[in-house]
Protein backbone atom coordinates (compact mmCIF):
# COMPACT_ATOMS: atom_id res chain seq x y z
CA UNK A 1 0.00 0.00 0.00
CA UNK A 2 1.51 3.31 -0.92
CA UNK A 3 2.18 5.53 1.86
CA UNK A 4 0.17 8.68 1.86
CA UNK A 5 2.29 12.38 2.24
CA UNK A 6 1.88 15.95 3.22
CA UNK A 7 3.82 16.76 -0.21
CA UNK A 8 1.52 16.06 -2.19
CA UNK A 9 -1.31 18.90 -2.17
CA UNK A 10 -4.79 16.94 -2.04
CA UNK A 11 -7.42 17.79 -4.61
CA UNK A 12 -9.93 19.66 -1.21
CA UNK A 13 -6.37 21.30 -0.55
CA UNK A 14 -5.74 22.82 -4.17
CA UNK A 15 -9.99 23.96 -3.81
CA UNK A 16 -8.94 25.31 -0.24
CA UNK A 17 -6.17 27.45 -1.81
CA UNK A 18 -7.29 28.81 -4.92
CA UNK A 19 -10.77 29.48 -3.99
CA UNK A 20 -8.82 31.23 -0.63
CA UNK A 21 -6.65 33.34 -2.72
CA UNK A 22 -9.21 34.21 -5.43
CA UNK A 23 -11.52 35.98 -2.09
CA UNK A 24 -8.08 37.59 -0.73
CA UNK A 25 -7.03 39.12 -4.13
CA UNK A 26 -10.36 40.32 -4.72
CA UNK A 27 -11.30 41.01 -0.74
CA UNK A 28 -11.71 44.57 -1.13
CA UNK A 29 -14.25 43.82 -4.37
CA UNK A 30 -16.21 40.99 -2.98
CA UNK A 31 -15.70 40.69 0.80
CA UNK A 32 -15.07 43.91 2.39
CA UNK A 33 -17.39 46.23 0.59
CA UNK A 34 -20.31 44.85 -0.65
CA UNK A 35 -22.57 46.64 1.52
CA UNK A 36 -22.33 48.22 4.92
CA UNK A 37 -23.14 45.47 7.42
CA UNK A 38 -19.76 44.26 7.69
CA UNK A 39 -18.93 47.80 9.86
CA UNK A 40 -22.41 46.96 11.54
CA UNK A 41 -21.78 43.93 12.36
CA UNK A 42 -17.90 44.68 13.51
CA UNK A 43 -19.62 48.16 15.60
CA UNK A 44 -21.99 45.47 17.20
CA UNK A 45 -19.03 43.04 18.32
CA UNK A 46 -16.69 45.72 19.76
CA UNK A 47 -19.67 47.15 21.91
CA UNK A 48 -19.76 43.11 23.12
CA UNK A 49 -16.29 42.98 23.76
CA UNK A 50 -15.86 46.29 25.53
CA UNK A 51 -19.13 45.47 28.20
CA UNK A 52 -18.77 41.64 28.28
CA UNK A 53 -22.45 41.63 27.52
CA UNK A 54 -24.87 40.82 25.16
CA UNK A 55 -26.50 44.35 23.47
CA UNK A 56 -29.50 44.36 24.70
CA UNK A 57 -31.06 47.85 23.07
CA UNK A 58 -30.37 50.07 20.26
CA UNK A 59 -27.87 52.59 20.83
CA UNK A 60 -26.53 52.97 17.09
CA UNK A 61 -29.47 54.78 15.85
CA UNK A 62 -32.16 57.68 16.39
CA UNK A 63 -35.38 56.23 15.38
CA UNK A 64 -35.27 53.17 17.30
CA UNK A 65 -32.79 54.48 20.00
CA UNK A 66 -33.37 52.40 23.64
CA UNK A 67 -35.29 49.66 21.73
CA UNK A 68 -34.84 45.90 22.57
CA UNK A 69 -31.99 44.55 20.30
CA UNK A 70 -31.54 40.93 19.93
CA UNK A 71 -28.64 39.85 18.81
CA UNK A 72 -29.12 36.66 17.02
CA UNK A 73 -25.46 36.62 15.29
CA UNK A 74 -23.89 37.61 18.55
CA UNK A 75 -20.79 34.92 18.06
CA UNK A 76 -20.39 36.23 14.55
CA UNK A 77 -19.98 39.50 15.78
CA UNK A 78 -17.85 38.89 18.48
CA UNK A 79 -15.59 36.57 16.03
CA UNK A 80 -15.31 39.86 13.55
CA UNK A 81 -14.85 42.48 16.11
CA UNK A 82 -11.93 40.40 17.86
CA UNK A 83 -10.13 39.63 14.71
CA UNK A 84 -10.69 43.24 13.78
CA UNK A 85 -8.87 44.35 16.82
CA UNK A 86 -6.18 41.97 16.52
CA UNK A 87 -5.23 42.13 12.61
CA UNK A 88 -7.87 44.78 11.37
CA UNK A 89 -9.77 44.62 8.19
CA UNK A 90 -7.55 42.09 6.11
CA UNK A 91 -7.85 40.32 9.06
CA UNK A 92 -11.65 39.66 8.94
CA UNK A 93 -10.93 38.86 5.11
CA UNK A 94 -8.87 36.54 5.51
CA UNK A 95 -10.78 34.67 8.15
CA UNK A 96 -13.85 35.31 5.38
CA UNK A 97 -12.14 33.25 2.46
CA UNK A 98 -10.71 30.47 4.96
CA UNK A 99 -14.41 29.87 6.36
CA UNK A 100 -15.87 29.97 2.78
CA UNK A 101 -13.23 28.32 0.86
CA UNK A 102 -13.09 25.66 3.67
CA UNK A 103 -16.52 25.28 2.48
CA UNK A 104 -16.26 23.89 -1.05
CA UNK A 105 -13.18 21.67 0.19
CA UNK A 106 -15.24 19.86 2.35
CA UNK A 107 -17.76 19.67 -0.35
CA UNK A 108 -14.80 18.15 -2.56
CA UNK A 109 -13.97 15.65 -0.08
CA UNK A 110 -17.47 14.63 0.00
CA UNK A 111 -17.74 13.66 -3.63
CA UNK A 112 -15.02 11.88 -3.75
CA UNK A 113 -15.31 9.95 -0.93
CA UNK A 114 -18.42 8.90 -2.73
CA UNK A 115 -16.57 7.76 -5.68
CA UNK A 116 -17.46 10.31 -8.05
CA UNK A 117 -14.69 10.75 -10.79
CA UNK A 118 -12.67 13.76 -10.22
CA UNK A 119 -13.22 15.83 -13.09
CA UNK A 120 -16.87 15.36 -12.40
CA UNK A 121 -15.88 16.93 -8.73
CA UNK A 122 -13.74 19.93 -10.14
CA UNK A 123 -17.15 20.58 -12.58
CA UNK A 124 -19.60 20.36 -9.58
CA UNK A 125 -17.08 22.60 -7.41
CA UNK A 126 -16.71 25.21 -10.29
CA UNK A 127 -20.75 25.54 -10.99
CA UNK A 128 -21.03 25.76 -7.12
CA UNK A 129 -17.97 28.29 -6.91
CA UNK A 130 -19.64 30.71 -9.97
CA UNK A 131 -23.42 30.28 -8.04
CA UNK A 132 -21.89 31.39 -4.67
CA UNK A 133 -19.35 34.18 -5.98
CA UNK A 134 -22.27 37.18 -5.74
CA UNK A 135 -22.82 35.77 -2.14
CA UNK A 136 -19.35 36.02 -0.62
CA UNK A 137 -18.68 38.40 1.83
CA UNK A 138 -17.38 39.20 5.16
CA UNK A 139 -20.79 38.83 6.56
CA UNK A 140 -22.01 36.04 9.41
CA UNK A 141 -23.51 34.14 6.96
CA UNK A 142 -20.18 33.13 5.59
CA UNK A 143 -20.26 30.32 8.61
CA UNK A 144 -23.74 29.28 6.85
CA UNK A 145 -21.62 28.35 3.87
CA UNK A 146 -19.35 25.98 6.46
CA UNK A 147 -21.67 25.04 8.36
CA UNK A 148 -23.85 23.55 5.47
CA UNK A 149 -21.28 21.90 4.22
CA UNK A 150 -20.67 19.77 6.96
CA UNK A 151 -24.14 19.02 7.41
CA UNK A 152 -23.71 17.84 3.88
CA UNK A 153 -20.73 15.54 5.02
CA UNK A 154 -22.96 14.18 8.04
CA UNK A 155 -26.15 13.29 6.01
CA UNK A 156 -24.64 9.78 5.19
CA UNK A 157 -26.12 7.68 7.82
CA UNK A 158 -23.39 5.58 10.06
CA UNK A 159 -22.74 4.72 13.10
CA UNK A 160 -25.07 5.84 16.34
CA UNK A 161 -22.21 8.07 17.63
CA UNK A 162 -21.86 10.10 14.74
CA UNK A 163 -25.20 11.43 15.64
CA UNK A 164 -23.81 13.43 18.22
CA UNK A 165 -22.23 15.58 15.77
CA UNK A 166 -25.10 17.01 15.23
CA UNK A 167 -25.39 18.72 18.01
CA UNK A 168 -22.00 20.71 18.69
CA UNK A 169 -22.78 21.49 14.87
CA UNK A 170 -26.43 23.08 15.43
CA UNK A 171 -25.33 24.68 18.64
CA UNK A 172 -22.73 26.86 17.07
CA UNK A 173 -24.23 27.33 13.95
CA UNK A 174 -27.92 28.57 15.76
CA UNK A 175 -25.70 31.58 17.43
CA UNK A 176 -23.82 32.88 13.95
CA UNK A 177 -26.28 33.00 11.71
CA UNK A 178 -30.15 31.95 10.97
CA UNK A 179 -29.15 30.05 8.33
CA UNK A 180 -29.39 26.80 10.87
CA UNK A 181 -33.12 26.94 9.79
CA UNK A 182 -32.41 25.87 6.65
CA UNK A 183 -29.96 23.36 8.13
CA UNK A 184 -33.04 21.96 10.13
CA UNK A 185 -35.24 21.89 7.06
CA UNK A 186 -32.67 20.28 4.35
CA UNK A 187 -32.70 17.36 7.46
CA UNK A 188 -36.59 17.27 7.68
CA UNK A 189 -36.20 17.20 3.63
CA UNK A 190 -33.92 14.14 3.71
CA UNK A 191 -36.17 12.59 6.31
CA UNK A 192 -38.77 12.74 4.11
CA UNK A 193 -37.10 11.53 1.31
CA UNK A 194 -35.94 8.66 3.11
CA UNK A 195 -39.66 7.45 4.11
CA UNK A 196 -40.89 7.84 0.33
CA UNK A 197 -38.36 5.51 -0.76
CA UNK A 198 -39.31 2.77 1.66
CA UNK A 199 -42.42 2.68 1.39
CA UNK A 200 -42.39 3.41 -2.92
CA UNK A 201 -38.82 2.49 -3.37
CA UNK A 202 -37.13 -0.98 -4.17
CA UNK A 203 -37.89 -3.83 -2.06
CA UNK A 204 -34.55 -4.78 -1.26
CA UNK A 205 -33.70 -1.24 -0.60
CA UNK A 206 -36.32 -0.94 1.95
CA UNK A 207 -34.52 -1.80 5.32
CA UNK A 208 -31.82 0.77 4.47
CA UNK A 209 -34.52 3.44 3.84
CA UNK A 210 -35.85 2.59 7.32
CA UNK A 211 -32.66 3.17 9.10
CA UNK A 212 -31.69 6.16 7.21
CA UNK A 213 -35.25 7.62 8.23
CA UNK A 214 -34.62 6.85 11.91
CA UNK A 215 -30.85 8.20 11.72
CA UNK A 216 -32.01 11.42 9.50
CA UNK A 217 -34.93 11.67 12.23
CA UNK A 218 -32.89 11.29 15.46
CA UNK A 219 -30.35 13.94 13.71
CA UNK A 220 -33.53 16.86 13.12
CA UNK A 221 -34.18 15.60 17.16
CA UNK A 222 -30.94 16.87 18.38
CA UNK A 223 -30.29 19.65 16.08
CA UNK A 224 -33.88 20.64 16.79
CA UNK A 225 -33.02 20.74 20.63
CA UNK A 226 -29.43 22.03 20.42
CA UNK A 227 -31.03 25.16 18.64
CA UNK A 228 -32.51 26.08 21.82
CA UNK A 229 -28.34 26.60 23.04
CA UNK A 230 -28.68 30.22 22.85
CA UNK A 231 -29.64 33.17 24.75
CA UNK A 232 -32.86 34.05 23.62
CA UNK A 233 -34.11 30.06 23.36
CA UNK A 234 -37.21 29.83 21.26
CA UNK A 235 -37.28 33.50 20.91
CA UNK A 236 -34.77 33.60 18.20
CA UNK A 237 -36.52 30.74 16.29
CA UNK A 238 -39.87 33.10 16.68
CA UNK A 239 -37.71 36.53 15.87
CA UNK A 240 -35.88 34.77 12.30
CA UNK A 241 -39.44 33.27 11.19
CA UNK A 242 -40.92 36.64 12.03
CA UNK A 243 -38.53 38.24 9.40
CA UNK A 244 -39.09 35.54 6.64
CA UNK A 245 -42.45 36.06 7.21
CA UNK A 246 -42.38 39.77 6.42
CA UNK A 247 -43.39 40.02 2.50
CA UNK A 248 -43.23 43.74 2.76
CA UNK A 249 -39.58 43.79 4.08
CA UNK A 250 -38.67 40.75 2.19
CA UNK A 251 -39.47 42.43 -1.12
CA UNK A 252 -37.89 45.57 -0.54
CA UNK A 253 -34.47 43.94 0.66
CA UNK A 254 -32.51 43.21 -3.03
CA UNK A 255 -30.72 39.96 -1.53
CA UNK A 256 -34.59 38.13 -0.88
CA UNK A 257 -35.83 39.12 -3.94
CA UNK A 258 -36.07 36.13 -6.72
CA UNK A 259 -33.25 36.15 -8.96
CA UNK A 260 -33.23 38.64 -12.23
CA UNK A 261 -32.82 36.00 -15.52
CA UNK A 262 -31.32 39.23 -17.21
CA UNK A 263 -28.35 39.75 -15.08
CA UNK A 264 -25.26 38.04 -15.08
CA UNK A 265 -25.34 35.73 -11.94
CA UNK A 266 -29.27 34.74 -13.06
CA UNK A 267 -27.70 33.86 -15.81
CA UNK A 268 -25.28 31.40 -14.99
CA UNK A 269 -28.26 29.77 -13.30
CA UNK A 270 -30.18 29.68 -15.66
CA UNK A 271 -27.46 27.82 -17.48
CA UNK A 272 -26.26 25.40 -15.07
CA UNK A 273 -30.05 24.84 -14.31
CA UNK A 274 -30.75 23.72 -17.89
CA UNK A 275 -27.49 21.57 -17.92
CA UNK A 276 -28.27 19.90 -14.93
CA UNK A 277 -32.40 19.00 -15.78
CA UNK A 278 -30.45 18.04 -18.89
CA UNK A 279 -28.74 15.81 -17.25
CA UNK A 280 -31.78 14.23 -15.22
CA UNK A 281 -33.74 13.17 -17.95
CA UNK A 282 -30.81 11.68 -19.29
CA UNK A 283 -29.69 9.00 -17.26
CA UNK A 284 -31.19 6.01 -17.44
CA UNK A 285 -32.45 5.32 -13.93
CA UNK A 286 -34.88 7.83 -11.36
CA UNK A 287 -33.38 10.14 -8.86
CA UNK A 288 -33.82 9.12 -4.92
CA UNK A 289 -36.03 10.55 -3.45
CA UNK A 290 -33.57 12.36 -0.82
CA UNK A 291 -31.76 13.77 -3.71
CA UNK A 292 -34.71 14.86 -5.83
CA UNK A 293 -36.44 16.58 -2.88
CA UNK A 294 -33.46 18.51 -1.66
CA UNK A 295 -33.29 19.54 -5.17
CA UNK A 296 -36.20 20.68 -5.33
CA UNK A 297 -36.55 22.17 -1.94
CA UNK A 298 -32.96 24.34 -2.47
CA UNK A 299 -34.36 25.14 -6.22
CA UNK A 300 -37.55 26.36 -4.95
CA UNK A 301 -35.83 29.00 -2.56
CA UNK A 302 -33.38 29.82 -4.72
CA UNK A 303 -36.67 30.94 -7.17
CA UNK A 304 -37.77 32.70 -4.67
CA UNK A 305 -34.90 34.34 -3.21
CA UNK A 306 -31.56 35.12 -4.74
CA UNK A 307 -29.71 34.23 -1.76
CA UNK A 308 -30.34 31.23 -1.25
CA UNK A 309 -28.08 30.29 -5.24
CA UNK A 310 -25.02 29.82 -3.15
CA UNK A 311 -26.69 26.81 -1.27
CA UNK A 312 -28.37 25.74 -3.81
CA UNK A 313 -24.77 24.97 -5.29
CA UNK A 314 -23.28 24.17 -2.07
CA UNK A 315 -26.22 21.11 -0.81
CA UNK A 316 -28.27 20.50 -3.86
CA UNK A 317 -25.45 20.12 -6.56
CA UNK A 318 -22.78 17.83 -5.02
CA UNK A 319 -25.64 15.03 -4.24
CA UNK A 320 -26.72 15.72 -7.50
CA UNK A 321 -22.94 14.84 -8.87
CA UNK A 322 -22.92 11.68 -6.60
CA UNK A 323 -26.19 10.87 -8.33
CA UNK A 324 -24.95 11.12 -12.34
CA UNK A 325 -21.37 9.68 -11.02
CA UNK A 326 -22.19 6.37 -12.92
CA UNK A 327 -23.68 8.57 -15.79
CA UNK A 328 -21.09 10.95 -16.23
CA UNK A 329 -18.66 8.00 -16.93
CA UNK A 330 -20.96 6.74 -19.55
CA UNK A 331 -20.99 10.78 -21.32
CA UNK A 332 -17.66 12.01 -21.41
CA UNK A 333 -15.48 10.05 -23.71
CA UNK A 334 -12.61 8.84 -22.25
CA UNK A 335 -9.95 10.73 -24.49
CA UNK A 336 -11.17 13.38 -22.38
CA UNK A 337 -10.95 11.33 -19.00
CA UNK A 338 -6.97 11.42 -18.66
CA UNK A 339 -6.55 14.46 -16.85
CA UNK A 340 -9.42 13.85 -14.38
CA UNK A 341 -7.53 10.34 -13.76
CA UNK A 342 -4.28 11.93 -13.39
CA UNK A 343 -5.63 14.07 -10.90
CA UNK A 344 -7.33 11.28 -8.60
CA UNK A 345 -3.77 9.39 -8.96
CA UNK A 346 -2.23 12.14 -7.40
CA UNK A 347 -5.10 12.91 -4.72
CA UNK A 348 -4.72 8.94 -3.56
CA UNK A 349 -1.50 9.86 -2.43
CA UNK A 350 -2.11 12.89 -1.19
CA UNK A 351 -2.73 13.06 2.84
CA UNK A 352 -5.01 15.99 3.46
CA UNK A 353 -4.99 19.04 5.25
CA UNK A 354 -1.48 19.85 5.13
CA UNK A 355 -0.81 22.06 2.46
CA UNK A 356 -3.92 24.11 3.47
CA UNK A 357 -2.94 24.14 6.85
CA UNK A 358 0.29 25.75 5.72
CA UNK A 359 -1.66 28.19 3.74
CA UNK A 360 -3.81 29.42 6.35
CA UNK A 361 -0.71 29.81 8.49
CA UNK A 362 0.76 32.12 5.17
CA UNK A 363 -2.64 34.10 5.34
CA UNK A 364 -2.42 34.97 8.57
CA UNK A 365 1.16 36.20 8.72
CA UNK A 366 0.32 37.98 5.61
CA UNK A 367 -2.78 39.82 7.54
CA UNK A 368 -0.93 40.84 10.72
CA UNK A 369 2.15 42.22 8.54
CA UNK A 370 0.21 44.97 6.67
CA UNK A 371 -1.86 47.38 7.99
CA UNK A 372 -1.89 50.81 10.03
CA UNK A 373 1.47 50.80 11.22
CA UNK A 374 3.58 48.48 8.49
CA UNK A 375 5.01 49.67 5.44
CA UNK A 376 3.14 47.02 2.84
CA UNK A 377 0.13 46.21 2.62
CA UNK A 378 -0.93 42.80 0.70
CA UNK A 379 -4.51 42.32 1.41
CA UNK A 380 -7.27 45.15 1.24
CA UNK A 381 -7.82 46.73 4.76
CA UNK A 382 -10.08 49.56 4.53
CA UNK A 383 -13.05 50.10 3.27
CA UNK A 384 -13.32 51.34 -0.51
CA UNK A 385 -14.10 55.17 -0.25
CA UNK A 386 -15.63 54.81 -3.43
CA UNK A 387 -18.39 52.61 -1.88
CA UNK A 388 -18.92 54.25 1.08
CA UNK A 389 -18.65 58.10 2.32
CA UNK A 390 -15.26 57.58 3.50
CA UNK A 391 -14.28 61.63 3.48
CA UNK A 392 -17.38 62.94 4.01
CA UNK A 393 -17.29 61.32 7.76
CA UNK A 394 -13.77 62.39 7.88
CA UNK A 395 -15.06 65.81 7.17
CA UNK A 396 -17.79 65.94 9.78
CA UNK A 397 -15.92 64.08 12.21
CA UNK A 398 -12.86 67.06 12.24
CA UNK A 399 -15.37 69.69 12.05
CA UNK A 400 -17.68 68.14 15.06
CA UNK A 401 -20.52 67.88 13.07
CA UNK A 402 -23.35 67.16 14.25
CA UNK A 403 -27.20 66.61 14.24
CA UNK A 404 -30.51 64.04 13.81
CA UNK A 405 -29.06 62.36 10.81
CA UNK A 406 -30.91 61.06 7.62
CA UNK A 407 -28.58 58.62 5.84
CA UNK A 408 -28.38 56.48 2.48
CA UNK A 409 -29.38 52.85 4.14
CA UNK A 410 -26.67 51.03 2.50
CA UNK A 411 -24.26 53.44 4.37
CA UNK A 412 -25.78 52.85 7.66
CA UNK A 413 -23.88 50.23 8.98
CA UNK A 414 -20.66 51.74 7.58
CA UNK A 415 -21.67 55.07 9.96
CA UNK A 416 -22.19 53.00 13.35
CA UNK A 417 -18.17 52.41 13.01
CA UNK A 418 -16.75 55.12 11.19
CA UNK A 419 -18.78 58.21 13.15
CA UNK A 420 -19.78 55.97 16.45
CA UNK A 421 -20.44 59.57 18.12
CA UNK A 422 -22.93 59.92 15.47
CA UNK A 423 -26.55 58.07 15.58
CA UNK A 424 -28.11 56.88 12.42
CA UNK A 425 -31.34 56.90 11.02
CA UNK A 426 -31.20 53.52 9.98
CA UNK A 427 -28.96 50.79 8.96
CA UNK A 428 -28.81 47.23 7.22
CA UNK A 429 -30.47 45.46 10.09
CA UNK A 430 -34.35 46.35 8.55
CA UNK A 431 -35.49 42.85 10.13
CA UNK A 432 -34.65 45.21 13.86
CA UNK A 433 -36.29 49.17 12.25
CA UNK A 434 -39.37 46.99 11.58
CA UNK A 435 -41.96 48.35 8.48
CA UNK A 436 -42.48 52.06 9.46
CA UNK A 437 -39.18 53.12 9.40
CA UNK A 438 -38.03 51.52 6.92
CA UNK A 439 -40.65 52.67 5.08
CA UNK A 440 -40.46 56.40 6.23
CA UNK A 441 -36.91 55.99 4.83
CA UNK A 442 -38.58 54.58 1.45
CA UNK A 443 -40.62 57.12 1.59
CA UNK A 444 -37.78 60.17 1.66
CA UNK A 445 -35.54 58.43 -0.58
CA UNK A 446 -38.14 58.01 -3.53
CA UNK A 447 -38.98 61.74 -2.98
CA UNK A 448 -42.60 60.79 -2.41
CA UNK A 449 -44.96 63.06 -1.87
CA UNK A 450 -44.90 64.65 2.17
CA UNK A 451 -40.84 63.09 1.77
CA UNK A 452 -40.17 66.69 3.55
CA UNK A 453 -43.01 65.87 6.51
CA UNK A 454 -41.02 63.13 7.46
CA UNK A 455 -38.34 64.79 7.65
CA UNK A 456 -39.79 67.34 10.03
CA UNK A 457 -41.63 64.17 11.94
CA UNK A 458 -38.09 63.09 12.86
CA UNK A 459 -36.96 66.31 13.74
CA UNK A 460 -33.71 65.62 11.09
CA UNK A 461 -31.68 68.67 10.59
CA UNK A 462 -28.67 66.73 8.95
CA UNK A 463 -28.64 64.47 5.66
CA UNK A 464 -25.62 62.48 4.42
CA UNK A 465 -27.09 60.78 1.11
CA UNK A 466 -25.24 60.29 -2.58
CA UNK A 467 -23.97 63.09 -4.25
CA UNK A 468 -26.25 62.33 -7.25
CA UNK A 469 -29.12 61.36 -4.82
CA UNK A 470 -32.75 63.29 -6.33
CA UNK A 471 -32.82 63.80 -2.11
CA UNK A 472 -29.58 65.66 -2.15
CA UNK A 473 -30.49 67.72 -5.33
CA UNK A 474 -33.92 68.75 -4.03
CA UNK A 475 -32.26 70.21 -0.30
CA UNK A 476 -29.67 71.99 -2.07
CA UNK A 477 -32.45 73.87 -3.68
CA UNK A 478 -34.45 74.32 -0.48
CA UNK A 479 -33.11 78.08 0.93
CA UNK A 480 -33.62 76.06 4.54
CA UNK A 481 -31.22 73.83 3.58
CA UNK A 482 -27.00 74.38 3.12
CA UNK A 483 -24.13 72.20 1.96
CA UNK A 484 -21.42 71.17 4.15
CA UNK A 485 -19.45 69.02 2.35
CA UNK A 486 -19.51 67.14 -1.12
CA UNK A 487 -17.53 64.73 -2.98
CA UNK A 488 -18.36 62.40 -6.04
CA UNK A 489 -19.70 59.59 -3.84
CA UNK A 490 -21.28 61.73 -0.98
CA UNK A 491 -22.95 64.91 -0.08
CA UNK A 492 -23.45 66.18 3.65
CA UNK A 493 -26.13 68.79 4.24
CA UNK A 494 -27.22 70.47 7.60
CA UNK A 495 -30.58 72.14 8.11
CA UNK A 496 -30.08 76.46 8.80
CA UNK A 497 -30.20 77.29 12.43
Amino acid sequence: MTRRTFLIPSIPDLVFVGLACLQVAAASMILLNRDGDLPRHIAVGKVMLANHALVQEDFFSHTAYGQPFLAYEWLSQLIFAAVHEWAGLDGVAVLTAVVIAFAYALVAGFMIRRGAAMDLVLVAIAAAALLGMTHWAARPHAFSFAASAILVRLLEPGKPVRLLWFVPLFALWTNLHPGFLFGLGILGVMMAGDLIEAVVGPVADRPGCWQAARYHGVALALGSAATLVNPYGIGLHLHSLGHLGNAEMMTATVEFRSPDFHSSIGLVFLGILLVVLAAVGARKSRLSAQTLLIFLATLALSLRSWRYISLFGLVALPMLAIALKDDWERWVPRVLRGPGRALADGDRLARRGGVGLAFVVVLAGLAVSSGEGHPRQYIADAFNADVFPVEAVKFARANRVSGRLYNDYKWGGYLTLAWPEQRVFIDGLADFYGNRIFNDYRHVAGLKPGWRDVLDRWNVDLVLMPADSGVAAELNRDSLWHELYRDDIAALIQRKR
